[in-house]
């Protein structure tokens, strides 16, 4: 099918700025933003449920993203109302723990550590909100979908996530280049999506240039993303009318370098229109988990 994807416009300016996003400052403190965006129209996302998708047998050490069926036992019905309130710790807890067992065994790794989770609700228009305006640390609050193409994290963010999880030593092996280390997104939804549902870029079709170092600054701190510019060579997927049993997990950042290629797999949800053009109402709802995972030999 096709699909409209929004991308940081490819302009002149990037040359001598760095993309950044200013959170938690107050009004007057001058432009928020340097970003400038564009949304590129009829571009052909492919299917993961077609037949000539499903005979590529997608991989994550490969593109990037792979899809598994998978349903939850750790809650007995998964539901919004278990990640938007705070006194489900222990429902919460118990659906991590199911989860970093579930990306273990589909990656064979033998360590994996939870470092964060998110709960997010598309708007019931079915609008999307641009990713940089999201709230930091938001867990219990619903956040809207990401609108704009992405990877969680540049080269230098994900060390400097490493460096807050890793004991001293796992640390130094990560900048040893000894072992494999991997943040892991593990991304389920809660109802079958109608809308917003997520669009993944096969890694080895994205260059290393297509993506731009981004700042996102608070007054406690620097976090540092990556914002993609289009391409048409980018091949783009997405799975139609995903079930909370399936579920899709994707590199976030990886340690290994990979020639010319985008190591980390660039994402975002897109608005999905009916015939008649109108976007569907019914809003997505999901939980994405993040995870360190290690393999100390390749």
């Amino acid at each position: 099918m096709k699909a409209s994807l929004c991308f940081l416009a490819d302009l002149p300016l990037y040359d001598e700025e760095q993309p950044y996003v200013l959170h938690g400052f107050p009004e007057d403190v001058g432009a928020k933003t340097n970003c400038i965006y564009e949304t590129v129209s009829n571009i052909e996302v492919h299917d993961l449920r077609d037949d000539a998708a499903q005979e590529q047998n997608f991989l994550l050490p490969e593109c990037g993203f792979q899809f598994h069926y998978q349903p939850s036992t750790a809650c007995h019905r998964l539901r919004a109302e278990v990640f938007e309130d705070s006194k489900n710790r222990d429902q919460v807890a118990a659906y991590l723990r199911e989860t970093t067992q579930l990306a273990m065994a589909a990656l064979n790794a033998p360590r994996a550590l939870c470092i964060d989770w998110r709960f997010r609700r598309a708007r019931s228009t079915g609008r999307i909100q641009d990713q940089l305006n999201e709230l930091e640390n938001a867990r219990h609050q619903a956040l809207a979908p990401a609108a704009v193409m992405h990877c969680d994290y540049s080269y230098a963010g994900g060390l400097t996530t490493l460096q807050k999880h890793l004991t001293a030593d796992e640390f130094q092996d990560v900048l040893g280049g000894r072992g494999r280390y991997r943040i892991v997104n593990v991304w389920r939804p809660l109802r079958k999506v109608d809308n917003c549902p997520l669009v993944f870029c096969d890694r080895r079709t994205a260059k290393l240039e297509d993506a731009l170092e981004m700042d996102q600054v608070s007054p406690v701190q620097v976090e540092k993303s990556m914002v993609l510019k289009y391409r048409p060579s980018q091949t783009w997927f997405w799975v139609s009318d995903q079930l909370p049993e399936e579920v899709i997990l994707f590199t976030s950042w990886d340690s290994i370098k990979t020639e010319n290629a985008l190591r980390h797999t660039a994402h975002g949800a897109f608005v999905k229109l009916d015939r008649a053009g109108r976007s569907l109402p019914q809003p997505r709802e999901s939980v994405e988990v993040r995870l360190v995972m290690m393999w100390k030999e390749e």
